[in-house]
């Protein structure tokens, strides 16, 4: 009852097999990059990503071809998570010095705000 990993030459996560002998496969961009752009399975999984110019990732993209899309700000935090629709699943808001300060997810579900003390 063991979970079996395997890498690549350059040290990276190529296959995952399961104790009932299930695989996940990682696919990974040109050359040595280090970014999963494929997870796919044996029994039907199959994800694609995608990243923006600075390495983050951008979209997911399910084997129906509908895609999950993130938007950060300059300081690289999610602002925004929307689906195929253009219909955002998720919105975030932080203060000047990078803190979670709202955080709501689509029909008002699960809506949080923090504060903090001055400083």
């Amino acid at each position: 009852n063991t979970t079996q990993v395997a890498y690549d030459a350059t040290a990276r996560l190529t296959t995952v097999t399961d104790p009932a002998s299930r695989h996940l496969y990682f696919g990974y961009g040109s050359g040595t990059s280090r970014l999963v752009t494929s997870v796919t399975s044996d029994v039907g999984i199959s994800l694609s990503y995608s990243y923006d110019s600075q390495g983050r990732l951008s979209q997911v993209t399910y084997p129906d071809l509908t895609t999950i899309s993130f938007t950060y700000n300059s300081q690289s935090l999610i602002t925004a998570v929307t689906d195929s629709n253009g219909k955002t699943l998720e919105s975030h808001t932080y203060d000047s010095s990078n803190r979670g300060l709202t955080s709501s997810q689509a029909g008002g579900v699960q809506a949080a705000t923090a504060s903090y003390p001055p400083q």
